[in-house]
């Protein structure tokens, strides 16, 4: 192992890795593995070249023929379907903070041109007024149940049926914006 360095970034990310893999639910290791996993590597590409000569100078090899092809291939293999499960339900969250904050983006695009004028959009002052009561409540109650999951998730708890709620406080208030949406103003 001559290149220490970049061995040691390695080896860290892959600790980084199984830090979020087995411990979600600790704040803490949760947090210094998501840390170690991303900028390990790139401190390890830092450190790429460790030496100011060429490679046949440093005396470098072609590589041998055995067995540790495959085994990089597998190691390889594990490690970015252990990535794919790990952050399954981090992403879910992701998506679900997008999609609300999306449809409430649209929502306020759509508002502020038919509050400016309600008879180009086919609606009134008072019944413009009373959708935005609706959505208000419903962004809301979606805030509250993301709140409450940050909460969960920070004290170590069960964060399943926290993430659960997420996801249909978010799912009504995309409905409730897409059904007052005009098709022009929908998200895309």
């Amino acid at each position: 192992m001559k290149s220490w360095k970049t061995s040691l970034c390695g080896v860290l990310a892959i600790i980084g890795g199984g830090l979020t893999q087995f411990f979600p639910d600790v704040p803490v290791l949760f947090k210094l593995g998501g840390f170690l996993a991303t900028c390990a590597p790139a401190i390890g590409l830092l450190f790429a070249r460790d030496n100011n000569v060429t490679s046949e100078q440093a005396g470098a090899t072609a590589p041998r023929s055995g067995i540790s092809t495959p085994l990089l291939a597998l190691a390889a293999a594990l490690g970015l379907s252990a990535l794919m499960v790990g952050c399954a339900s981090y992403k879910v969250v992701g998506t679900v903070t997008v999609t609300a904050e999306r449809a409430m983006t649209s929502w306020a695009t759509y508002y502020d041109a038919a509050h400016a004028n309600p008879a180009a959009h086919d609606t009134t002052v008072t019944a413009l007024e009373q959708r935005r009561v609706q959505i208000d409540r419903a962004w809301e109650s979606y805030r509250l149940a993301a709140n409450t999951f940050d909460d969960v998730r920070k004290t170590g708890g069960d964060t399943k049926a926290a993430l659960l709620a997420v996801q249909a406080r978010s799912t009504e208030l995309v409905n409730l914006v897409l059904s007052f949406l005009p098709e022009k103003f929908q998200p895309k």
